[in-house]
């Protein structure tokens, strides 16, 4: 047999938290959660990608004077990267400074599936990206009721439905 992590260690709440989803509300901490996966996200995609992209093309200019095809290519495949890196930390800051701005805790109620990978991860009809850690807290094949940020669909807590 192995050990579960449980539901609150893995997804870092406490049972004040899990009350306060309950009513639709978010809780300090985890606004300040929130804020802090927009700020990483911003800075891993819209500077890893930019810098990068900006460090691919100042190589490849010197390239592009007899308009050899490989470097224009890898300038324009670097400005879409950037572009693609730049749309996500953008899409990611707004929908994160909509729940900061008022947004509400949303109950999800499903099985839970994990896929014969270990990739694939959802509770009813919501695909998750959880960590091996927090996967484990979750019994593939029982129901859950997860808490979810109402814009960034961040994970906030979950509790096992239980029969009445």
């Amino acid at each position: 047999m192995t050990d579960r992590p449980s539901l609150t260690e893995a997804l870092d709440f406490t049972q004040a938290d899990l009350s306060e989803n309950r009513a639709g509300r978010l809780t300090t901490s985890q606004y300040d959660r929130i804020r802090r996966a927009a700020v990483d996200v911003v800075l891993r995609y819209g500077l890893g990608v930019g810098m990068g992209a900006v460090v691919v093309v100042g190589l490849a200019l010197p390239s592009l004077d007899g308009m050899n095809p490989f470097p224009v290519a890898v300038v324009v495949l670097s400005v879409l990267t950037a572009l693609i890196g730049a749309t996500l930390a953008v899409t990611t800051f707004r929908r994160a400074q909509a729940d900061l701005s008022g947004g509400r805790a949303e109950a999800v109620t499903g099985v839970a599936y994990l896929g014969s990978k270990g990739r694939t991860f959802r509770i009813g009809e919501v695909d998750l990206f959880l960590g091996a850690h927090a996967k484990a807290a979750f019994v593939p094949g029982q129901t859950y009721t997860l808490y979810l940020s109402q814009h960034s669909r961040t994970p906030l807590s979950a509790e096992p439905v239980t029969a009445a």
